[in-house]
């Protein structure tokens, strides 16, 4: 079964953590090798190659889950295989524009 990082939203206590539900939980994570971006006026970060780390946490999930959250994702984030914790797993990069989106080093949702 595939393993996928989880960053943001899709977090456990945050907005869109309810499409994980079908997800099982593994473990809390470290991913070295990134910056994490928050797009204040969209409401959610984003995760791009850099030099940082980025705090979230790892899931197994099914194929048809993959599919499910790469049309939530859409345009705006890549799937990728990384590897984090010394594991291979599968996250999002996103493809926006930095310009206007603050560094930071972990998602708060508003939610938490």
């Amino acid at each position: 079964m595939p393993k996928l990082f989880v960053y943001g939203t899709l977090m456990r206590g945050c907005s869109a953590a309810h499409r994980m539900k079908n997800a099982i939980f593994i473990q809390y994570a470290i991913c070295e090798g990134f910056d994490l971006y928050s797009f204040d006026d969209k409401g959610y970060p984003g995760m791009y190659y850099g030099t940082n780390i980025v705090l979230g946490e790892v899931y197994y999930v099914s194929e048809a889950l993959l599919s499910e959250l790469d049309n939530y994702e859409g345009d705006e984030y890549e799937r990728v295989s990384i590897i984090c914790c010394c594991n291979e797993v599968y996250t999002y990069i996103c493809k926006l524009p930095t310009d206007g989106a603050r560094k930071i080093g972990r998602w708060i949702s508003d939610k938490r």
